[in-house]
């Protein structure tokens, strides 16, 4: 009887043991599965907030160009009223300040440098900031001013008039 109850305890033992280790590789298996699913979500998860993210960059660089335009414009539109005021100096500035901000406008801030430098009676930087408003766009009204600096300030004729005749030439 000893023997069959030891041969009964044996083989107790064994099934436990195997129902553990069967339940133990039932719940590991289903553990990893749940882990595979859960690192596919984490992925997707990932690629959707790069996409996200890559949209957000694009809108907010859009916005901020737009807002770095309408800056430059208000810089631009106070230079202008500087002007308008003689405050030259304080003008002078705004226009620098354009020209660090914005390449888009650099014709405008030039072409006013230009003035400004005529107007303190500095002929050669006048002219410097006439010729390059030209080299960004050609402009009937700076082919003009030049023509006049050269002639009358800068004791150039001859370059007066290469920049008259261009004056001429534009409708």
């Amino acid at each position: 009887m000893k023997k069959r109850g030891e041969v009964f305890l044996y083989f107790f033992i064994l099934f436990l043991l195997t129902s553990a280790d069967v339940y133990a590789s039932q719940t590991l298996h289903s553990l990893i599965e749940k882990s595979q699913t859960l690192d596919n979500r984490l992925t997707q998860l990932e690629q959707k907030l790069a996409e996200m993210e890559k949209k957000l960059i694009g809108i907010s660089s859009i916005h901020w160009k737009e807002d770095r335009e309408k800056i430059t414009l208000n810089i631009l539109k106070k230079g202008y009223g500087l002007i308008l005021k003689r405050r030259y100096k304080e003008a002078i500035k705004c226009f620098e300040k354009v020209l660090k901000e914005d390449s888009n406008y650099a014709f405008f801030a030039y072409y006013n440098l230009g003035y400004i430098y005529a107007q303190f009676e500095d002929y050669l930087k006048a002219a410097k900031y006439f010729e390059k408003s030209l080299q960004i766009k050609e402009d009937k009204d700076v082919y003009y001013n030049l023509a006049v600096i050269y002639l009358h300030y800068l004791n150039n004729p001859r370059r007066a008039q290469d920049y008259y005749l261009k004056y001429l030439s534009k409708k």
